[in-house]
């Protein structure tokens, strides 16, 4: 562990984290960018919805027990 003892080894892995942070926020961004409209407006209404729709109840040969 003495590499990150280094002034250098800490600034590569403050670069690698912000690197890998701002590729994952794109990636995330970009995905919702490519979504459908009627997949996103299911999603707002989520927390809003009492029960599932018939195609979100989980079938019968899904059971956990």
């Amino acid at each position: 562990m003495e590499w990150l003892q280094n002034d250098a080894s800490i600034q590569l892995l403050k670069n690698i984290a912000l690197v890998l942070f701002f590729s994952v926020f794109t990636g995330v961004i970009v995905w919702l960018l490519f979504r459908k409209n009627s997949d996103i407006r299911r999603w707002s209404r989520l927390p809003l919805d009492d029960e599932p729709k018939q195609d979100d109840s989980p079938s019968k040969d899904d059971s956990s027990s």
